[in-house]
């Protein structure tokens, strides 16, 4: 069913191409207006007061690119609405975060966030204020506008996508006549050549579990692509999760990629990663596309491609995709209408188009000016229709946050059957919770 809609998607966009902590920003002023107030009474109270109405923007993303993006958009914003003030917030770990807040009542007016299970839950809850039927949605593309419901409701703001891939220095390969790979083997055989010729075939970032968190997720849904199925028999008690294919060939594949990577990839971060890649010091990192900025922005020059992370198995040859970027107000907002006004400026093309320059993720908004030649083999995939949803997007609330501390392990100590039996365990009592 949601195959369809991501066909669609991808065929009509055609996709061309992830926390730096800071403190909380201003909290909206419970002095000024309530959640009923209307635009017109607080434009009348700020143009009489001279006070600004202050919003708090929350930002599930924390890479300098995506709070730059964000910057120049607020920026743009209150330059065209001088009585409004929107302040950023970005922090580590901001989902849990967020529900922390949540938890005490102290909700940001507007948030933003990637697809996950997590999310489905605000909705249930009436924490994000409807916008079905909102002029400014036609201005999004309609398959990303179906992607984004929820029971036929829409309660987000859907802006940019993201896929994810090998990313390959290409001078590197071609030094030393070595193909990019299209199939397993192929990138087997070209990390042997590569460790011949004296070169690290893949950085990698082991240190921090949330990006180990999001490589198993995506490795499984490329090696399984209906993950979920699968998961579901291992909960159920049908099959056991030592007995899991899907989960078999994805702990083989992450010791190989360990294999052929740097002994101390357990002590490198995500930010070390992507400079250790950008100044040389392996062939290949695997990464989402909104990366492609920052390495392009530290290297301008660099000769990059991103291929497909090909399946081990050699039976799936699709690339997985999520919305990586949607926007949403809380109910609890005291300004309800100047956020939306702001969800309609995201909307705009000039918004959209600033957000692609600056994020670098496949955008959404129509008009936007978006080709990326370093995605074209991801590109291909996407007008074939070879594509499917990111697992996260269908797992139960908190299952790739379970496994990815037993994925940790497996890479630390080699231990297959150990991990298997981890994830066992989180599968169960995570599909158990539904």
């Amino acid at each position: 069913m949601k195959f369809k809609r991501i066909t669609a998607l991808m065929t009509a966009a055609a996709l061309a191409a992830s926390m730096t902590a800071c403190s909380f920003g201003s909290k909206p002023d419970s002095s000024q207006n309530t959640q009923e107030n209307t635009a017109g009474k607080s434009e009348t109270q700020a143009a009489g007061s001279g006070e600004k109405i202050k919003l708090e923007y929350y930002s599930h993303k924390s890479e300098t690119e995506a709070i730059r993006a964000m910057d120049l958009i607020i920026e743009a914003y209150e330059k065209e609405h001088p009585n409004v003030e929107i302040t950023q917030t970005s922090v580590p770990d901001a989902k849990t975060v967020l529900l922390t807040r949540i938890a005490s009542n102290d909700m940001p007016d507007i948030v933003s966030f990637s697809t996950s299970a997590t999310y489905d839950q605000l909705f249930e809850d009436g924490l994000l204020t409807e916008i079905t039927g909102q002029d400014f949605l036609d201005n999004i593309n309609p398959t990303a506008i179906e992607m984004a419901k929820y029971d036929g409701k829409l309660y987000r703001l859907p802006i940019a996508l993201s896929s994810w891939g090998i990313y390959c220095n290409k001078d590197m390969f071609d030094q030393n006549n070595i193909q990019l790979p299209t199939t397993y083997e192929e990138l087997m055989d070209a990390c042997e050549k590569l460790q011949a010729a004296g070169i690290t075939p893949f950085i990698n970032e082991d240190k921090e579990t949330y990006m180990i968190g999001q490589r198993m997720e995506r490795m499984v849904g490329i090696i399984n692509n209906d993950s979920d199925e699968e998961f579901r028999k291992i909960a159920s008690g049908e099959m056991t999760a030592k007995d899991s294919s899907t989960l078999n060939a994805y702990a083989n594949a992450i010791l190989d990629m360990k294999k052929y990577g740097a002994p101390d990839s357990l002590g490198v971060d995500h930010q070390s990663a992507i400079a250790d890649f950008v100044n040389g010091k392996g062939a290949m990192y695997v990464f989402v596309t909104s990366g492609l900025v920052s390495m392009k922005s530290s290297s301008p020059d660099m000769n990059i491609a991103m291929i497909p992370y090909p399946d081990p198995t050699g039976i799936n040859k699709k690339v997985p995709i999520s919305i990586d970027t949607n926007f949403a107000v809380f109910t609890g907002c005291k300004h309800p209408d100047e956020a939306l006004d702001f969800l309609r400026f995201l909307s705009t093309t000039e918004a959209g188009q600033i957000y692609a320059d600056n994020e670098g993720s496949p955008n959404m908004v129509k008009g936007v000016n978006y080709n990326v030649p370093e995605f074209k083999a991801v590109t291909d995939k996407m007008d074939a229709g070879d594509m499917f949803e990111s697992p996260n997007a269908i797992w139960p609330s908190g299952l790739r946050e379970d496994m990815r501390t037993p994925a940790q392990q497996l890479l630390m100590d080699g231990d297959i059957d150990t991990f298997l039996a981890a994830c066992g365990e989180a599968i169960t009592a995570k599909y158990s919770e539904e």
